[in-house]
């Protein structure tokens, strides 16, 4: 991101909507491209959404910590925490599922052919 957003930082916390527009307009590209890295794995429109949702809320008692770009690193900061916690809830869920079914149809779990590797 080439340009500091944190000139709009005391609009967004006094809730104005179109400040808020403009500083995403800017900012919602590069924090997509900083969850490419989970994006095979997670909902990663989901977690772009939650975040700004987040940022939204939390922007009234945010205090900017003097470096460029804080209102930003802080959205960085919590969609990547985000995309984590959804990482480890999709990776535990299938394997529940895959047990609650097999459990469910009364199947009989048989270990892996060695064969089939």
């Amino acid at each position: 991101m080439n340009r500091d957003l944190d000139f709009l930082l005391s609009a967004i916390a006094l809730r104005d909507v179109d400040a808020f527009a403009e500083w995403m307009s800017h900012a919602e590209m590069p924090l997509r491209l900083s969850l490419s890295s989970f994006a095979r794995m997670v909902d990663t429109e989901a977690v772009v959404q939650e975040t700004l949702i987040r940022v939204w809320t939390v922007a009234p008692r945010f205090e900017a910590d003097g470096a460029p770009n804080a209102l930003f690193r802080f959205a960085v900061r919590v969609a990547r925490n985000l995309a984590v916690s959804e990482l480890r809830r999709v990776r535990r869920a299938p394997v529940t599922e895959m047990n609650d079914a097999v459990e469910s149809e009364g199947v009989a779990w048989a270990p892996p052919d060695p064969l089939l590797r």
